[in-house]
């Protein structure tokens, strides 16, 4: 037997607001680092923690 609950996803707007500022910045953090990958191993840098 599978048990499931329904969650309502709801939020006001200060919190979507903030909701999405957050995912944004988290997108744009994701990508530069990701972006910025291929450019360093070309440079012949390695990985830049030990």
């Amino acid at each position: 037997m599978i048990w499931t609950h329904k969650i309502a996803w709801d939020p006001k707007k200060a919190q979507e607001s903030y909701i999405r500022r957050t995912a944004g910045v988290a997108r744009f953090a994701h990508n530069r680092a990701f972006s910025a990958g291929p450019k360093q191993h070309e440079a012949g840098g390695g990985r830049s923690h030990p």
